[in-house]
């Protein structure tokens, strides 16, 4: 290959790199008023501080919740409130229900089940990011941080993956 031709293709690549910058940066300005009103009145992130659902969500994990969902299966994971202790939100599997509104939930490391009222489901995880917990010591439990961050992350791996290629290429 020519050296006016690998300019050509690094000058494409450069430019390339630099339009995506430049839409990550509006994707994250737009993108974080968005998710703000959509986190807020939809979706919850927590953090998963304890083994109770090892392996299938790992300790240091962070899960996007639905709240308050419309329907619920055998095999969800659900957030609820812990029966003895109201103000303690606990995070298991639903083994069983009852068509009288009655839950059975147990957390997939755990031998207990734990029987709770509909009313006490407060969500379903519908993802969870496995060990990113690392990211809540950094910029702590703001939900709208956290996406934009783990947004940020994902165009930083896609850029990677361009650069990569470029790279090979030449």
């Amino acid at each position: 290959m020519s050296a006016e031709r690998k300019t050509v293709t690094r000058d494409k690549h450069i430019i390339f790199v630099f339009a995506v910058a430049f839409a990550s940066i509006v994707f994250s300005v737009f993108g974080t008023l968005w998710v703000a009103g959509i986190l807020v009145s939809k979706y919850d992130v927590r953090y998963v501080p304890s083994d109770s659902m090892w392996p299938s969500i790992p300790r240091g994990s962070v899960v996007v919740i639905e709240k308050n969902p419309f329907f619920f299966e055998v095999g969800d994971v659900l957030v609820y409130h812990y029966p003895l202790s109201p103000d303690t939100k606990l995070m298991h599997r639903l083994i069983r229900y009852e068509p009288e509104g009655i839950a059975y939930l147990r957390g997939d490391n755990a031998t207990g089940t734990d029987r709770v009222p509909y009313t006490a489901i407060d969500g379903r995880v519908i993802i969870a990011f496995p060990y990113a917990g690392f990211l809540r010591a950094l910029f702590g439990e703001d939900p709208l941080v956290f996406a934009v961050t783990v947004m940020d992350l994902v165009v930083l791996l896609v850029l990677s993956s361009f650069v990569t290629e470029s790279e090979e290429e030449s």
